[in-house]
């Protein structure tokens, strides 16, 4: 009998921000859940399960609970996921994200969880201590955003927006020189201090991870605004592709090296 076998089966509530980037991981870990036996509820809007229903290997444990999108103010008739709408410094989606706390709690009120895997539904801990469900933060951001962003160590103002000398200084204890902030990535995170929903998320210390730590990328070169010109994408990719490129075969070694650790059945056989 494996051992997995041996321990007691869970509910397992999963919820994420409405994005298909997000909801996507927690579906890879309920199906590593649901090999185990635990039940897995998930809860998301209509428009998320048609399009990664598929994903669900486990039907009979892991069942899709409609949650709707409430309508605000900026946020466009059938919208349900962050792909519904452009981009823009006023992200609506906030809005009607805090607005489904009501009806999530509800929600888990009924299902009696073990624990709530969450991200951005800050609300879900309060919830717990009176339902009695362990609570697990789940974010599919990379580590090095919470490192130079939000830890402790990264004072935050409460009554004004951080400038972006001070973002550009990385906090106290932060432990990487190369994956650090430019000055124009700098002014999209003058938002941290405001009250949230001001702007919109950006993940852009990915980017030097892959690039710079990992080496599984290459970045495009930039101007000081931050933007960059087709030739400049062009120039990327064709560094990457070109047969004789050294950057190129270094690229497919590393994709090599890390497709082998994250795809491991012993990285895998951890969850659950």
């Amino acid at each position: 009998m494996p051992e997995f076998e041996k321990h007691p089966k869970l509910h397992v509530a999963m919820f994420a921000w409405l994005a298909m980037g997000h909801v996507t991981p927690l579906i890879y870990i309920a199906n590593g859940l649901a090999k185990r036996g635990h039940s897995v509820p998930i809860l998301a809007p209509q428009k998320a399960v048609l399009h990664l229903g598929h994903l669900n290997l486990y039907p009979n444990h892991i069942k899709f609970h409609i949650v709707s999108v409430p309508q605000v103010e900026g946020l466009p008739p059938g919208a349900e996921t962050a792909s519904d709408i452009h981009v823009s410094p006023f992200n609506p989606f906030v809005l009607a994200f805090q607005a489904m706390s009501t009806q999530v709690n509800t929600l888990l009120g009924v299902l009696k969880p073990d624990i709530v895997f969450y991200d951005f539904a800050h609300w879900i801990p309060k919830r717990a201590t009176k339902i009695g469900f362990k609570t697990v933060c789940y974010n599919i951001i990379g580590a090095s955003f919470f490192a130079i962003t939000i830890v402790p160590a990264r004072h935050i103002p409460k009554d004004r927006p951080m400038t972006e000398q001070e973002i550009l200084e990385p906090p106290t204890g932060y432990p990487s020189s190369t994956v650090v902030l430019h000055s124009n990535e700098a002014h999209t995170l003058t938002y941290l201090g405001m009250e949230w929903g001001t702007t919109t998320f950006d993940v852009m210390l990915l980017v030097f991870v892959l690039a710079v730590s990992w080496k599984v990328a290459v970045e495009v070169e930039r101007s000081e605004t931050g933007w960059f010109s087709k030739e400049d994408l062009c120039k990327a990719v064709k560094c990457v592709m070109d047969e004789d490129s050294e950057v190129g075969h270094m690229v497919k070694r590393n994709h090599a090296k890390w497709n082998k650790t994250f795809n491991g059945p012993e990285l895998m056989d951890d969850y659950g």
